[in-house]
């Protein structure tokens, strides 16, 4: 009994703890309040977002690759053994969040691909990342084919490029062979989740019918 009542003090303890916690926001520049809401992060996971915004607050980076030391450091305290794809996550996060360095935190997101990139995609326009609508074209394309790990994303996203084909300079079968790898990629999801698939692999499949 008494094991059980110091395992529910504990609980609540955590419970009030958390709660006290309030998220600052990814353009705080109040280093005193950022301290303070890093003692009182519930998890890791908000330890180290905050734990970026606090040391960005410390040690304004001039540019975008700066500010990818700063983040790595500070990822780096808070959990040493923090891999690399970790860091390259949380690096484009911080400049996508923030509205920072746009143009060179989305050539990183190019030399470095992951499912994270679509975000970008789809809530900047081309110009905001520096591409021309060729350009633009083709990263939409290429962000696809690395994969887009969610369903709601993935449809926009195929959906903006399959708008955008018919009015594109690729030959007819090569358009073909670029839907015809988008649906080898997307198809093995519907192991994942039939639903929720389903409706992105139709898109795919009823553009492709277009040029057989």
């Amino acid at each position: 009994m008494k094991k059980l009542v110091i395992a529910l003090a504990i609980i609540a303890a955590a419970a009030v703890h958390a709660a006290e916690f309030q998220w600052p926001g990814w353009n705080c520049k109040d280093v005193t309040l950022l301290q303070q809401q890093l003692e009182l992060a519930p998890t890791e996971e908000w330890k180290i977002t905050t734990a970026i915004v606090l040391a960005v607050a410390q040690n304004q980076p001039a540019d975008f690759a700066a500010a990818c030391t700063v983040i790595d450091n500070a990822i780096t305290a808070i959990k040493p053994d923090a891999t690399d794809t970790g860091k390259l996550w949380r690096k484009k996060q911080y400049a996508y969040c923030t509205r920072q360095w746009t143009v060179e935190a989305w050539a990183y997101c190019k030399a470095n691909p992951s499912s994270y990139d679509v975000n970008y995609l789809l809530y900047r326009t081309p110009e905001q990342l520096g591409e021309t609508t060729d350009s633009y074209f083709e990263a939409v394309y290429q962000t696809l084919v690395v994969g887009v790990n969610k369903p709601a994303q993935a449809g926009k996203l195929i959906k903006r490029y399959c708008t955008q084909l018919p009015k594109s300079s690729i030959p007819r079968p090569e358009r073909f062979a670029k839907l015809q790898m988008l649906n080898d990629i997307y198809t093995a999801k519907l192991i994942e989740d039939k639903a929720a698939w389903g409706d992105v692999i139709a898109q795919i499949r009823t553009v492709m019918e277009l040029y057989k």
